[in-house]
Formats: structure tokens, sequence, C-alpha cells
């Protein structure tokens, strides 16, 4: 995992079999906000507010390849880029990273790192790509919307939604087309279907789901499950509640509102979450440990210090499996009066003891 920390001026490398820092990457201060681990795991890209940059780490030496430069022309009076949100695509061929005050989303060619598009968005937050790659759909801050840009036209041609709210966090289901939105002030999720149609050429928002004091969502990796960290009002200590996305009508005639289904309890207020690849363990931030709950038991399997000021949105879990599932099934015996065969199933969540 690579962890930045606001009050550290590094980002840490973190293994998170042995609970140990591996390397620590320096960087000038700033607050980091933003992190993405490219799809191959050899890339970890980390924004940096105050020197209005991206860096760019190699996953293999867990050292600093480049600082990428993110200019903001005419908007130096409000303090330059502010970049925050960053993405990788599919094809680790693309990064897209936002420059929140600096009214734009830069694309950036991963083999170069030389940014090679700018497209004007107000205020971008959130990001996520489309399924094919072809479309980005970016958060604007500066009129509630959700944008649409077309990465196949030189113009990145856009196409704007109705008002969603204040976007925050953009993300795609897995296996969909539909996009998730959250809002500030972190209360309730936008279902988003940015399918055009006839009488909705830019998409609609099908539907709400219920749920307030909203840190950061995340999607199971067959997009059937989202988590969603919550702090609840008057002190309580905080919960992970879940979503299932089966339920989703993607085309009704009306809005259709949801509820989320059961949470599970946690020690501590949570920030940032991810799944590992396995769907088997999930990684929760408090700002200064990390949180494991194996998601097969349902319980907190690990809590451990990793070091003050964590503060990653994004990507920032390697892609291959952090937790140590493992399903074996032999056969035992063969009932020979209904042909059926017995099995022995023995399973071992993300709690390596």
């Amino acid at each position: 995992a690579y962890l930045p920390q606001s009050n550290g001026f590094n980002t840490m490398a973190y293994d998170t079999h042995a609970h140990t820092t591996v390397g620590n990457i320096p960087m000038q201060a700033g607050l980091y906000f933003g992190v993405a681990v490219n799809p191959a795991g050899t890339r970890a890209y980390v924004t940096n507010d105050y020197t209005d940059s991206l860096v760019v780490i190699d996953t293999a030496t867990t050292q600093q390849v480049t600082d990428i430069a993110l200019p903001a022309p005419g908007y130096e009076f409000l303090g330059g880029c502010n970049p925050r949100a960053v993405i990788v695509s599919d094809d680790n061929a693309h990064v897209y990273v936002t420059c929140e005050t600096g009214n734009r989303v830069y694309q950036i060619d991963a083999n170069s790192n030389a940014i090679i598009g700018d497209i004007g968005v107000g205020f971008p937050t959130g990001l996520a790509l489309s399924a094919s790659g072809t479309e980005l759909y970016v958060g604007s801050f500066f009129n509630n919307t959700l944008r649409m840009v077309d990465l196949t036209d030189p113009a990145f041609a856009q196409r704007v939604s109705s008002q969603v709210g204040l976007p925050s966090e953009v993300v795609r289901q897995p296996g969909s087309a539909l996009v998730y939105i959250t809002h500030l002030p972190y209360e309730n999720i936008t279902i988003y279907n940015p399918t055009g149609t006839v009488d909705h050429p830019a998409g609609r928002i099908v539907g709400a789901v219920v749920v307030d004091s909203i840190n950061d969502i995340e999607f199971s990796p067959d997009g059937a499950t989202l988590y969603i960290t919550r702090q609840p009002p008057a002190g309580a200590p905080g919960e992970i509640v879940t979503f299932d996305t089966a339920q989703v009508d993607a085309n009704p005639e009306d809005v259709i509102v949801y509820a989320v289904d059961s949470a599970i309890p946690l020690p501590r207020p949570p920030s940032k979450l991810n799944l590992d690849s396995s769907a088997s363990c999930l990684f929760v931030q408090d700002g200064a440990s990390i949180m494991e709950l194996d998601m097969h038991t349902r319980q907190l399997a690990r809590d451990y210090f990793v070091g003050y000021g964590l503060l990653s949105q994004g990507r920032w879990l390697l892609p291959t499996p952090a937790s140590q599932w493992v399903e074996f099934a032999q056969t035992v015996f063969e009932v020979n009066d209904n042909g059926g065969v017995a099995q022995i199933i023995v399973r071992r969540g993300c709690n390596s003891t």
C-alpha cells in the first residue's frame, strides 16, 4: 500500500502482510489527497496540492521517478492547480488528475509522463472512466453537474448532466455503466445512468441511496456490493455499511430511493477504504491506523498503527490480493445412490493468524 502522510512530508510504502514500512519516498511539504496505483501495480501516483504536482513512484524500487508539474495559467490568484483526485486507465496508458481551483483535468501519458490533454471543467472533483475507457466522468462542483468527456474527440466534447448536488466522489460500478456520486455535505449517493437516449441525451439520475456521514465508498470487484465508510452522529465509533447493487433498476420510470443494508461496527471513526482484489479483506484508514475487516466473517481481523497524517483518497492498495484467503475443495466420497459428490471446503480469511 502507498500511504501519503500529510504531516510527514513523505509517502510510505507499507507491507500489509508484515505490517511494516518497507520504504519512504520523501516529498516536498504538502497535503496529499489523491493516490492511484495503476492496474499493473508498477506505478503509484500521488498528488501534492502545495507544489501543484503529481509524484510518480516506481513500486519495484519504492523510489520517486519524477514529479510532474501541473500548471494552472490564469488561476494563480486562486492558489494554482490544487490537484486532488487521480485515476489510471485500465490499460495503464493514461493518468487523469483534477486541478480543482485550476478548473481543468489533465490527461497524462503514463510512458512519457507528459501532459497530453487539458480538459476544461469548472472545479472538478471526482473522476471515473467508462468501461470502454473512451469517456471520462468528472464531477463539477462549479455547477453541480456530472461532465461526460469524450476522450476520442481531440476537442474533448462534453455531455452535461442535470444537477446532481455538490459532487464529491465519482465511482463507476464494475460490470455496469452506472455511476455512483457522493456529495457534500456527505449525505446520500446519487446513482446516474450516463447512457444517452432520445429523451435524455446526457443520461439521467435513476436512483439515490439514503445514507449520511459518508467518508468514502468502494465497490467489490464484481460490482455486486458497495461499501461505505460512515461516521454516525453523537460520537459513535463508526461503521461500514453495505449496499446490494442487484436491486438497482437502471431504467426506471422515476427515480428510486434505496436504503443501505447491514452495518459492520468499527472501533474508531473511519476515513478512507480499499478492498483487496480477492474481495476478502477490507482495509480501512482512520488517520493513523489501518483496520482490516475479514469480509467472509464480517469481523475485525487486525488493527494496527501505521503513522500519523494518513489521508489517502483513491486506490492506494496494490492490485495483488492483500489477504490470505484460500478456498480448497476436495472430493471426499461419491454418493452412489444419487450420483452426488460430497466435498470438504477449507477457507481462510484475511487474518493470517
